[in-house]
């Protein structure tokens, strides 16, 4: 070390020389202010005087000068030990498998253009700090951090290296047998350490790297993609149930994970979060997770997800969640009932009683169930109503619910506004909506908690719903449920379903209102294209619910 130290000084001292004439060269130049009349230059002597100028920044020379020594010292310094190490048989296989070398240009993206550096594991770390200090305060371009992890990739490379010609019996490697200072030990185990930690900052390099360069591989951005291809194929419903099931996974994995690095091991434990969630069911007061059919549908949605990304942008050739899901038994599967007559009459005059119940839900609290046994609409439907959605036309009033719906390559789905409702006083609700500038017909629900984006904008009115308003009507959910019935806001819909069967109403006049996909697509998709039923055929059909 001392030799290198006396060539370091020998060249420290020449760059001081040359930078001390120099100094003197500017100085006669430049004196008297440099008065051309008195000291005529050559043209020759000025571009000269300008190129030395410019090719000598001496601090930053001399700063550049001395930390390359300082590293090759430190790099020479480690790669002997190294040697003798592994010809000692101290340093084996195994710690080798752990160093890694790494590209260059992933350092330089890392320390150049990195928003926020992580630094690397040092064993000079307190001398590089100092040096990095320096050039800060200097103002120098040099970046010794990266300089250094440069070196320690570059040892790193020398050190596998070695451990292959080794195992290779290298004669350089096996002939001899070196003596090992016991400091040189302790030093060298300490490097190991660091080095071995390098290996997991090089990876999180790398990977930054590549997510910056794979963008649109990105979770969030093929999600983003996704959730576009599905305004025209799917109504309202399915796009929330679409979005619930991605945003859990992105939850789960970040916004940047890229979708080609899915395994099963990402699948299982995407799968272990879903069979962990809550499902705001309580039984003996206790919160109930997700049911095995809800399950399911998480996973079939992230499924048909996946299928996309090999569908259409062609980013996979096989699907991760191919085969995932929960197997279901006859007592899983439970079935929904509709409402009974007397219980339809309880849920239409139902008040939420004192002043806590539903208080910040109260015109939702109101007006959900009364909409649903009149419509049949889905929970988050009927929480998605614009006031501009509510409109007339030949002294019919009606929703339209075509936006709403999603479904522009279908016949608009119409849903007229049933006699009842309207003497509940409906229209003048929507009318006092309006009048006070605002866009959606029930403003109070909460769009952005966390339980909203998961389950949609209806979530409120369902748990109350669900806990509170079914048992001060006298409905038991836990008994239902024990007889493998399943009693929910959804109830309704099955309740008006049942209703037109009863009154035999053409199927796919029910499915229009109901807003259900056309099986028959030959007589009424390839045909009727987007026409849809008169308005006034559907109000006959509307006030079959006579309740």
């Amino acid at each position: 070390m001392g030799r290198n130290m006396h060539k370091t000084s020998e060249y420290v001292d020449a760059l001081w020389l040359s930078q001390f004439i120099l100094k003197r060269i500017k100085e006669e130049l430049t004196m008297d202010n440099m008065n051309y009349t008195r000291h005529q230059l050559l043209d020759s002597q000025v571009k000269y005087f300008a190129y030395m100028n410019s090719l000598f920044n001496f601090p930053e020379e001399e700063f550049k000068l001395r930390f390359d020594f300082f590293l090759k010292e430190r790099f020479n310094h480690w790669l002997a030990i190294g040697k003798k190490m592994l010809q000692l048989g101290v340093f084996d296989s195994e710690i080798l498998q752990r160093l890694r070398a790494v590209k260059s240009e992933v350092l330089r993206e890392h320390y150049i253009n990195g928003n926020e550096v992580e630094i690397h594991p040092s064993a000079d770390g307190a001398l590089v700090d100092a040096f990095c200090k320096e050039a800060q305060e200097q103002g120098f371009k040099i970046n010794p951090r990266l300089q250094e992890a440069e070196m320690l990739s570059r040892l790193n490379a020398e050190f596998i290296k070695l451990g292959k010609k080794r195992v290779q019996y290298s004669p350089d490697m096996i002939a001899e047998t070196p003596k090992l200072d016991p400091r040189e030990s302790i030093e060298f185990s300490h490097l190991i350490k660091n080095l071995c930690e390098f290996r997991n900052f090089s990876r999180k390099a790398e990977r930054n790297l590549k997510v910056k360069r794979e963008h649109h591989l990105q979770l969030k951005v093929c999600i983003d993609n996704f959730m576009k291809s599905k305004i025209n194929d799917v109504g309202l419903s399915g796009r929330q149930q679409y979005e619930t099931s991605t945003n859990l996974l992105l939850s789960v994995f970040g916004e940047e994970f890229l979708v080609t690095e899915f395994t099963g091991k990402e699948v299982i434990k995407f799968k272990n979060v879903v069979l962990e969630m809550k499902s705001g069911r309580y039984i003996k007061g206790i919160e109930q997770t997700l049911s095995k059919k809800s399950v399911n549908k998480y996973l079939s949605n992230v499924r048909q997800f996946f299928q996309w990304l090999i569908n259409e942008p062609k980013y996979l050739k096989s699907n991760p969640f191919s085969g995932v899901s929960m197997k279901l038994k006859a007592k899983d599967q439970k079935k929904r009932r509709a409402f009974t007559r007397d219980e339809v009459e309880l849920l239409k005059t139902y008040k939420p009683s004192g002043k806590k119940e539903a208080k910040d839900i109260r015109n939702a609290a109101n007006w959900f169930v009364k909409i649903a046994l009149y419509t049949g609409m889905r929970l988050n439907e009927i929480a998605s109503l614009a006031v501009r959605e509510v409109r007339e036309s030949e002294g019919i009033h009606y929703l339209d619910l075509s936006l709403l719906n999603g479904k522009n390559d279908n016949a608009p789905r119409i849903v007229p506004i049933h006699s009842k409702i309207i003497e509940m006083g409906f229209l003048g609700y929507v009318k006092e909506q309006e009048t006070l500038g605002e866009e959606r017909l029930f403003p109070e629900l909460v769009l952005d908690s966390e339980s909203a984006i998961r389950d949609g904008p209806g979530i409120q009115v369902g748990k109350w719903f669900n806990k509170t308003m079914l048992a001060k009507i006298g409905i038991n959910k836990k008994s239902e449920l024990d007889s493998g019935i399943m009693i929910d806001f959804h109830c309704a819909r099955h309740t008006v379903a049942s209703r037109f069967k009863y009154h035999g109403v053409d199927g796919y006049i029910a499915k229009q209102i109901l807003g259900h996909h056309q099986e028959d697509e030959i007589t009424w998709g390839t045909y009727s294209g987007r026409q849809g039923t008169k308005l006034s055929a559907l109000k006959r059909v509307i006030e079959y619910l006579d309740y």
